[in-house]
């Protein structure tokens, strides 16, 4: 697992240039893809939760310093705890904090994929 976020600030294209448009126009679904992404196989996720926070409460910042907190966690990163987490979360337009959570959620389902812990997306088969 690595030391620190794979993308840094400003470094919000790392996951392609549709990771950034799809956090800036979309925060609330971004958010719920990576709770969705982080939540292990058989459980029930709290996405929904997250977005929620985002547009109809207007708690963004919120969610996304608790959820970048725990993605850190999952994927061994030491941020600093919560308060680094907010911290960055309430710089967002400047570090890309979003972007770089989305990313890294992505990162553990594929790691956890790639382990086996992770069921992967397969196709239905026909009977």
């Amino acid at each position: 697992m690595p030391a620190k976020f794979d993308a840094g600030p400003c470094d919000c294209c790392k996951g392609g240039a549709g990771l950034c448009l799809f956090t800036c126009c979309c925060p609330c679904f971004a958010l719920k893809e990576a709770a969705d992404n982080i939540t292990p196989a058989g459980q029930q996720s709290q996405g929904w939760l997250y977005c929620i926070l985002t547009y109809p409460i207007g708690a963004g910042i919120c969610a996304l310093c608790f959820l970048g907190e725990e993605v850190a966690q999952k994927r061994g990163i030491k941020q600093g705890g919560l308060p680094c987490s907010f911290a960055k979360a309430c710089c967002d337009c400047v570090t890309c904090y979003s972007c770089s959570v989305v990313h890294e959620a992505r990162l553990y389902k594929e790691h956890m994929a790639s382990r086996g812990g992770a069921p992967a997306i397969k196709a239905m088969e026909r009977k």
